[in-house]
């Protein structure tokens, strides 16, 4: 498996706002009495151009609190199979935890180049308002690209290989300095 560098991750400006969304449940569906029904799974199509890196950030009206868990972030493909009427693909792997009130960063792998985000939440939260971050900022895989017919990986090659040339130049500059002063 590749190792990943993520230079910018705290940098805010390596971070775009690309989904809100608030869902609230009426009377009705939460019922009199009864158990709740739970706020409907929310998906949100995504593309290769749009970052598998994502941050949530989740609150709801009707928590005491002391709550912490907000549900699922789920990554979806579609892989041309249709089995009893889906066409998407759930990867557990993938499945990870959200939290309430809190930034919650999530890192998909890189499977297919259009996939869904899913939200999935506790049936006893009412309503949610929901705010997705994508990372906009250097992303790069370690392996060896070589003769990759990715777009993002031979983008990735040309960055890494600029950053190479650029501490390959300070480390001369640096030389030229110490030469300088003998």
């Amino acid at each position: 498996m590749a190792d990943r560098r993520l230079p910018g991750l705290g940098d805010s400006w390596n971070w775009e706002p690309f989904w809100q969304f608030s869902k609230a449940q009426t009377d009705a569906e939460w019922g009199s009495g009864r158990s709740p029904i739970g706020i409907q799974e929310q998906l949100f199509g995504l593309t290769l151009d749009d970052s598998n890196v994502i941050a949530t950030y989740i609150t709801a009206n009707n928590d005491p609190g002391h709550w912490r868990w907000a549900g699922f972030a789920n990554q979806r493909i579609r892989t041309g199979l249709t089995v009893g009427g889906a066409v998407d693909t759930e990867l557990n792997p993938s499945k990870q935890k959200t939290y309430l009130k809190r930034l919650s960063i999530i890192i998909f792998p890189k499977l297919s180049p259009e996939w869904a985000l899913s939200l999935e939440f506790p049936r006893w939260l009412r309503s949610v308002t929901v705010i997705v971050f994508k990372y906009i900022g250097e992303d790069f895989d370690t392996i060896d690209v070589v003769g990759s017919q990715s777009p993002n990986e031979a983008i990735n090659l040309d960055t890494r290989l600029e950053l190479i040339e650029l501490d390959l130049q300070r480390t001369l500059d640096g030389l030229d300095r110490i030469e300088n002063q003998l």
